[in-house]
């Protein structure tokens, strides 16, 4: 082949190549996928807890108007006291599913699927953009429903985007009574296709800014455990603050310990992460044993990650102690600190820590052989005992505690370096030790 032809060839070839990979990514990013389901069983009993969420979306738990006599059982979400025979929907009473996207994240809902059973012949589902549900929009009616015994699956073909910071709301008004009182929508018990919100996911950017963490269905983030999950995927392209909203995180509330820090894209010494109260709130970090068994071998995991900030005041540079960290573990028998700082290899030591303006806590004494520790930097190792306690895989560089009031534990700052060298840049100071 001549030599200008074999240049076009290559050149056409390289072409064609990049054409194929962006379709291939496109085709990745714009795949459908279930973005949220409710399988209705959960640890072996009746739950309305949603039991799948695709990357960067969450969910809430199934739900309904507190008028309808909801109730998650075998059978699946059974409701009974909607409007009578021949009667118009009301409007007060629904079935609620919820979901949106998170970390910046946005999303088009393309599918609605569920299936129901019951003794009303019609329904109507809605969609809105706000928790009170103003400016909804209708999907049809859908009339005559299946009623008596005849399980009937319900899929809506739909267009809706849902952009970052957005949330969609999903009601189902239920009417017309035509023999007994109950309605439910089935779940995966009896081999039923679960409640599921299908669609597409683009995701987010580095994070940057700052985001809220709580509860509230307009926080950024339900848990700190989902923000920090979202943080060790996507990484910072500036300084980056997690703002507490409530008063209370714990496992009951979606937590799980540790909450481990990884080392995470994009930070510098400018680019910073601090956690800390929102102005006003006083909060509190409780870690207990899941199931009463599983030991606690910290609150936070700091895994070689740098630049973390974690200040306890409730006021920008301010100096209250308007957070309390407890390892709330109950096990006599293990090793256990409060913020645990690892190195996971010989490379990669985390690197200017500051701790600052809170109470460290552990409020059960352990066994007398068994290190109950504040802050502990050394082994990246746990067992079925809780911490492995031995010397870290690489020294400390840059850890500063300040006015920290450490209660209930033996070792409030426990340093075990490795052996190349000693920790440097470590600064404790205006803290108590000894407080119960």
């Amino acid at each position: 082949m001549p030599q200008k032809n074999t240049k076009e060839f290559f050149e056409a070839m390289k072409k064609l190549l990049l054409t194929l990979t962006l379709a291939i990514v496109s085709f990745a990013m714009n795949a459908q996928v279930d973005l949220a389901r409710w399988d209705g069983i959960l640890n072996n009993q009746p739950s309305s807890v949603p039991t799948y969420l695709a990357n960067y979306v969450a969910a809430d738990n199934l739900s309904s108007s507190n008028n309808v006599n909801f109730n998650a059982t075998w059978n699946g979400w059974e409701t009974s006291g909607w409007p009578g025979a021949n009667a118009s929907a009301d409007y007060n009473k629904y079935y609620q599913m919820s979901v949106r996207p998170t970390s910046g994240a946005s999303m088009t809902v393309t599918k609605i699927r569920f299936k129901y059973q019951g003794e009303y012949k019609k329904f109507e589902v809605r969609y809105a953009k706000n928790a009170e549900f103003t400016g909804s929009v209708s999907l049809g009616v859908t009339n005559p429903a299946q009623f008596y015994n005849s399980p009937t699956q319900k899929d809506l073909t739909v267009n809706i985007p849902v952009l970052a910071g957005e949330r969609l709301y999903v009601r189902i008004y239920v009417y017309d009574l035509v023999g007994g009182s109950t309605w439910r929508i089935l779940h995966t018990n009896g081999g039923n296709l679960p409640p599921t919100i299908v669609g597409t996911v683009t995701p987010p950017s580095p994070l940057s800014g700052t985001y809220t963490v709580g509860q509230s269905l307009n926080n950024h983030y339900k848990t700190i455990t989902e923000a920090v999950a979202a943080l060790n995927t996507l990484g910072v392209q500036g300084p980056v603050t997690f703002l507490l909203n409530d008063t209370d995180y714990n496992n009951t509330l979606g937590e799980t310990f540790p909450i481990t820090i990884n080392q995470f894209a994009g930070t510098s010494a400018a680019n910073t992460v601090t956690f800390r109260p929102n102005t006003g709130v006083t909060a509190r970090i409780d870690a207990y044993n899941a199931n009463g068994t599983v030991p606690v071998p910290g609150v936070f995991k700091i895994n070689g990650a740098d630049n973390i900030i974690i200040d306890g005041s409730n006021v920008a540079n301010g100096t209250g102690r308007n957070l309390t960290i407890d390892n709330n573990s109950q096990l006599t028998y293990t090793n256990r600190s409060v913020i645990w700082l690892v190195s996971p290899s010989n490379a990669n030591a985390p690197e200017n820590i500051t701790i600052k303006n809170a109470f460290i806590q552990q409020s059960y004494v352990n066994g007398e052989s068994f290190y109950s520790m504040g802050i502990y930097a050394g082994a990246d190792t746990s067992a079925g005992s809780g911490l492995n306690i031995g010397t870290s895989a690489s020294k400390l560089k840059g850890l500063k505690v300040s006015n920290i009031g450490f209660m209930n534990v033996k070792e409030g700052v426990y340093l075990l370096d490795a052996g190349n060298g000693v920790s440097q840049n470590v600064v404790i100071e205006n803290s108590d030790f000894g407080g119960s």
